[in-house]
C-alpha cells in the first residue's frame, strides 16, 4: 500500500492533497508551529526550520516523485537520494 507525502505548500501540492480519494494515507510535512490548513491528510509537524524539516521528509520514504516545483522541491530530492 502506497502512502503519500506533501510538503505541505499552498498550489500542487494542495492540489494533489485535495484530489486524493478518501482513505489515502496521506500526510503533509510542516515544520513546528505551521499547517498546511489542507482538507484533506494529516499534519505531520518536523524540524524546526526549514532545513529540519526537509531532513526529515528525506529520511521517510522508500521512492519520490517529483511533480514540478522550484528550488526548494530540488534541494529535498537532493537531500533524499
Amino acid at each position: 500500500r502506497a502512502a503519500f507525502l506533501t510538503g505541505g505548500k499552498p498550489g500542487v501540492q494542495r492540489l494533489f492533497a485535495e484530489s486524493c480519494v478518501a482513505g489515502s494515507l496521506l500526510w503533509n510535512v510542516v515544520e513546528m508551529g505551521r499547517d498546511s490548513h489542507f482538507k484533506a491528510g494529516t499534519d505531520l509537524h518536523v524540524g524546526a526550520d526549514q532545513d529540519q524539516k526537509r531532513e526529515a521528509f528525506a529520511r521517510m520514504g522508500d521512492l519520490y516523485v517529483v511533480i514540478g516545483g522550484g528550488p526548494s522541491v530540488s534541494q529535498e530530492a537532493h537531500a533524499a537520494r
